[in-house]
């Protein structure tokens, strides 16, 4: 009787742990991507009252006797059969066609593994689902390819949080994930930059995508400064050792100035101050500023001040001169000790100044040609203008393997007649090959430049951006426009033709696309083996095996479908048969109890 009673009470417990699992099922019935869970029983212990016996020639065999003593809980299973999709018309919904588990990572580092995938971008621009917790993807190059093992899969130490520069995702619209797990957004309006006809020298233009610009882009002016020599090639396309240098310094940086607020060329002097005591101090350096307009280095160049010191009409005037911090570097110079041709027009008094900013034009520009059977240099001068200029009769050098050609090139002055002696060194054989001929001497280009441009902002205002060109540069910035140079073309080009010409025009964009992350999912070994860790999250156990990671739709994942979430696999009408069955049971169980008991009682009192 007691034993009933034991084996009915363990017969509750089971049946209240089934009902458990089935009011666990039902309350979640639409919770999405839960997995309903099943209860199976197993009889426990028995006590043998006889062994089995085998039979024998005069008796047959006997069975055992063995008496249970009730049911235990065997196992409570998760159901993993997948849940239906059900449509949520949200892009960054997704529903998992297959048997493949999104990791996340919690706030303290841990990886857990869902079915559920409902994401946003939070305001730091983090993949995170409901609860906070970041999605994980798997990593891409700077081509936007992702980064897998050779046979397609990674683990889940490789994968990284996917985020987004929270002021680059408030550019981007129409967020989607496809099937395969790539998250792509398009950028609305990115400003491009459209190049006209003209600007085959131009590669590529780049406009940064936060920038202003609208309309027009104009270059205004170009200034150079120095030259550099691009020498010539042969049939197969190798350069010719052609050198070339100046007396007193190297390259071919020749200067010319150019005059503002008086012109020593006829224009009458209109800024006119008086200096303070002792400006004029000092002693003169004519090792830094002998000469001053026809041999001003590239690092001398820049805007002087010329104060007369001295009284005179014309060319009797005498000047001092000082740099652009007002250091004096040069006293009692008079307009043709400063290599400026002509003289300043009428009368002018001590004290009066004038501003010279000292040119980047070169005397030779463009290509230059030298004619051996009259020694003519044909070239191109700082005005655009075609020259011809004869030339020394070469000489081979003191090594014997090199012809000097020397060219007294005149200054790019207005009316000059100041010349540079510029001497270019060419190899025997080339020269004698082309005795007959002319033959290229090389391309002289400028060695930098200071490039304008007017741009317009979205309100239509005109603004001014600079940026500057040294030669070997492969681009210009201009404020926040970038040109990527064809350079083959561009150390072609006479520069100064730029100015007053169109670069193009600034629109907006047609909606770039861009894949901005890559959703990952997880496979394992023993999927029903997994922990449930709550909130439809999943840990990994000892019997699950460990994550295999992959592109979704490879590898037995599943591929994804967007503005979908998978539902509860809860069957209600499974689980209210069952709950009938584990009523009745727990019913049986406590007749069980009741009668036990009823016979205690009429065991007690049997003696009256």
């Amino acid at each position: 009787m007691l034993a009933s009673m034991y084996s009915a009470v363990s017969g509750l417990s089971v049946h209240q742990t089934k009902m458990d699992t089935i009011g666990n099922n039902v309350s979640n019935v639409n919770t999405y991507g839960f997995k309903s869970s099943r209860v199976t029983f197993s009889d426990v212990f028995y006590q043998n009252y006889s062994g089995a016996s085998a039979p024998t020639t005069t008796q047959g065999g006997t069975n055992a006797s063995q008496l249970g003593y009730g049911a235990s809980l065997g196992t409570i299973d998760v159901l993993m059969t997948r849940g239906g999709s059900a449509s949520t018309d949200r892009s960054l919904d997704v529903y998992i066609n297959g048997d493949g588990f999104l990791p996340v990572q919690d706030s303290s580092g841990n990886t857990l593994y869902t079915r559920l995938g409902n994401f946003y971008f939070d305001v730091q621009g983090n993949l995170v689902d409901g609860n906070g917790n970041k999605a994980l993807g798997i990593t891409m190059n700077d081509e936007g390819v992702v980064q897998l093992d050779e046979d397609g899969t990674t683990t889940t130490s490789a994968l990284e949080a996917i985020s987004v520069a929270p002021e680059k995702l408030k550019e981007l619209t129409s967020i989607s994930i496809g099937s395969t797990g790539a998250i792509t957004a398009i950028q609305e309006g990115a400003p491009q930059m459209n190049l006209t006809s003209g600007t085959s020298w131009v590669k590529n233009a780049s406009i940064s995508s936060d920038t202003s610009y609208s309309g027009a882009v104009n270059i205004t002016e170009v200034k150079t400064s120095g030259g550099a020599l691009v020498a010539p090639k042969n049939a197969n396309g190798e350069e010719i050792a052609v050198t070339v240098k100046t007396a007193g310094e190297n390259g071919l940086s020749i200067k010319s100035g150019n005059i503002t607020g008086g012109n020593f060329g006829g224009a009458a002097i209109t800024d006119s101050t008086t200096p303070a005591t002792g400006e004029l101090a000092g002693t003169d350096n004519p090792a830094k500023f002998s000469d001053l307009m026809k041999t001003l280095t590239g690092s001398d160049k820049g805007t002087y001040t010329l104060v007369c010191t001295t009284a005179g009409t014309g060319a009797a005037s005498v000047w001092s001169v000082k740099d652009a911090n007002g250091d004096l570097v040069a006293v009692n110079k008079t307009a043709s000790d400063l290599g400026i041709d002509g003289s300043v027009t009428g009368a002018v008094a001590e004290g009066d100044t004038l501003t010279i900013e000292s040119g980047s034009a070169t005397a030779l520009s463009g290509a230059l040609k030298f004619t051996p059977a009259d020694n003519k240099l044909t070239y191109t001068d700082a005005n655009g203008n075609s020259r011809e200029i004869v030339c020394t009769t070469p000489a081979l050098d003191g090594t014997g393997n090199n012809y000097e050609i020397t060219a007294n090139v005149p200054t790019p002055y207005a009316s000059s007649t100041v010349t540079k002696q510029v001497v270019f060194t060419v190899p025997k054989d080339y020269y004698e090959a082309n005795l007959a001929k002319g033959m290229s001497l090389g391309t002289v280009t400028a060695a930098n430049a200071t490039i304008t441009a007017s741009v317009y902002n979205k309100g239509g205002e005109e603004q001014t951006v600079t940026g500057t060109w040294n030669a070997g540069q492969s681009s210009i910035t201009l404020g926040n426009l970038t040109l990527d140079l064809d350079t083959n073309k561009f150390n072609k080009l006479d520069l100064k033709s730029l100015e007053n010409t169109k670069l193009g025009n600034v629109s907006a964009g047609d909606g770039t696309i861009y894949t901005i992350g890559q959703l990952a999912l997880a496979t394992f070994t023993n999927q029903d083996g997994l922990l449930e860790a709550g909130s439809s999250y999943y840990n990994i156990s000892a019997n699950s095996g460990a994550a295999t990671i992959s592109i979704p739709g490879n590898n037995g994942t599943g591929s994804l479908k967007a503005s979908s979430l998978e539902m509860s696999n809860v069957d209600l009408a499974s689980e209210f048969t069952e709950m009938i069955f584990a009523q009745r049971g727990f019913q049986a169980n406590s007749r069980v109890v009741t009668t036990s008991n009823t016979i205690l009682e009429e065991l007690v009192n049997l003696v009256r």
